[in-house]
């Protein structure tokens, strides 16, 4: 189940933070994070943290744009710049699939 919407062209999903509904455009999202019972989404500007798991909120996103590459993360195809020795690179971030991301 998915919860999105087109506004301009752009989809968006909304997401509870603190007992506020704020929109997130999908394409504004680079990474997502797992931490523990919450989740922080990680954009060209912000981060939001948001009680709900990692698995529940990537079912909710486009499957042709993102991919979960570790149970801690899931990233935007679309932001990934390279990819050296199986390692995603979101500038400045490089994803080493068996832990957390390397600056």
């Amino acid at each position: 189940k998915r919860i999105t919407g087109i506004e301009e062209s752009k989809e968006h999903i909304f997401v509870n933070i603190d007992k506020k509904m704020q929109k997130i455009f999908i394409d504004d999202i680079y990474y997502v994070e797992s931490l523990k019972d919450y989740i922080k989404i990680h954009t060209n500007g912000e981060s939001y943290l948001v009680h709900q798991t990692l698995t529940s909120f990537t079912d909710m996103l486009p499957a042709e744009k993102f991919i979960r590459i570790h149970r801690s993360y899931t990233i935007s195809i679309s932001k990934v710049n390279a990819v050296i020795k199986g390692m995603p690179i979101i500038a400045p971030y490089v994803f080493n699939c068996s832990t957390a991301p390397i600056r």
